[in-house]
């Protein structure tokens, strides 16, 4: 009885993690940042194929954004991480290479 227990409370704790579908994408070396209508995107052929217009949104006031710019200008690859489960995929964190 004690072990079902324990097994369901460390599924509910750790089994968020799964559903979530966050990952890295891999590395992009041909990419740009659009803005639309206020909205800042990464833009590239190599952008995961579930995200609808080969783009990926990138929220304009944080970390992320500030080193979009900065891997931009220094004419750098980059990576990120996104959903896997929806069209519209967003930036969650972002690293040059």
């Amino acid at each position: 009885m004690k072990t079902t227990i324990k097994m369901i409370l460390i599924s509910l704790i750790f089994g968020g993690y799964a559903i979530a579908g966050n990952y890295w994408v891999n590395t992009i070396s041909d990419w740009k940042i659009q803005l639309d209508n206020g909205v800042a995107y990464i833009v590239a052929d190599e952008t995961p194929t579930h995200c609808s217009y080969h783009r990926a949104q990138i929220n304009m006031d944080g970390t992320e954004y500030n080193r979009a710019l900065y891997a931009k200008a220094k004419g750098k690859k980059i990576t990120y991480v996104t959903n896997d489960k929806e069209s519209i995929c967003i930036i969650t964190g972002l690293e040059e290479r």
